[in-house]
């Protein structure tokens, strides 16, 4: 069984566990999804950068997902965790293209000097952070409105955005096109 699967596997096992504490159904309509903060600890990864056309972005996304698993098991490392889509570019994207990076954390006890910038894999350590997050359940075409009341109650919240919009992928959305799950994060601080 190759890394990636292996590293799929746990993704999915992880949804399994959290996606029933996620909703409750209420006659049949589905209450909110939970909306918070927490702190994200500091974590080594290794990743690649991407530019997507928001068009392209719901398949082209799962594709590159996959090249980074692919490309991170052929250098030797080990995935121990679902992956970060994480929006480097300007929020909300600028001339409608999206600029990103797949985070994958590992395992290996490597250093940005093992993997320099230019490379096919390139190491980094992402600080911890302060996040607000909320949950997506659905294609990812439909993630929008989830962002959208995740940023309404930061506004709320007395908080303001003060680094990077995250998507936690906690299933292959190329497995999961009807419904994957996500997890939302966007980094904030208090106003």
């Amino acid at each position: 069984m190759s890394i990636r699967t292996r590293a799929l596997v746990v993704a999915l096992s992880l949804a399994v566990l959290v996606a029933p504490a996620l909703w409750a159904q209420e006659g049949d309509q589905q209450q909110q999804l939970r909306i918070g903060t927490k702190t994200v600890p500091a974590d080594v990864v290794a990743w690649q950068a991407f530019e997507t056309p928001m068009a392209d972005m719901a398949t082209a996304a799962p594709a590159s997902i996959g090249q980074a698993y692919q490309t991170v098991e052929e250098a030797g490392l080990t995935p121990i965790g679902p992956c970060y889509m994480v929006m480097t570019g300007d929020w909300p994207p600028q001339n409608n293209t999206f600029q990103w990076e797949v985070q994958i954390p590992i395992a290996n006890d490597v250093s940005q000097q093992d993997y320099p910038a230019g490379g096919d894999v390139q190491v980094k350590t992402v600080p911890e952070r302060l996040v607000a997050y909320t949950y997506h359940v659905g294609p990812m075409e439909q993630m929008n409105a989830s962002f959208m009341r995740l940023f309404q109650w930061i506004g709320t919240a007395g908080l303001k955005m003060a680094g990077p919009v995250s998507i936690v992928v906690f299933e292959d959305p190329s497995m999961h096109p009807q419904g994957g799950l996500a997890e939302l994060q966007i980094e904030v601080a208090k106003q």
